[in-house]
């Protein structure tokens, strides 16, 4: 009577939404090492966001189907997979952005 779904539950969209509460603060945290303007962090971490709900509304979708996580018909998979290019860009964005502030805070070092 309190589950949903052959997947056994509200496991995963849990999961996934309780989850969020790391995984979108670290990335707002990891775009303050990187030099970029406060809008532009606002900007990646929205996209990061818009990503991550994306992954719970998939997850949500599933389980209130019935269907298991990962038992995606097309539409569910292409929507799943625009949710995570979303959030993984927003991460390489931060990373590739640190690490450019790096190299700039290297060779600023080093003088003339």
């Amino acid at each position: 009577g309190h589950t949903f779904g052959a997947a056994g539950a509200m496991r995963v969209p849990h999961a996934l939404a309780l989850h969020g509460a790391q995984v979108l603060p670290a990335l707002a945290v990891l775009l303050l090492f990187t030099g970029c303007s406060e809008t532009r962090r606002t900007r990646t971490v929205v996209f990061g966001a818009t990503g991550y709900c994306i992954l719970v509304a998939v997850g949500a979708f599933q389980t209130f189907s019935g269907r298991a996580p990962l038992d995606l018909n097309l539409s569910a998979a292409l929507v799943l997979g625009v949710g995570a290019l979303l959030l993984v860009g927003a991460y390489v964005f931060a990373l590739s952005g640190v690490r450019r502030a790096q190299l700039q805070a290297g060779t600023a070092g080093t003088g003339s």
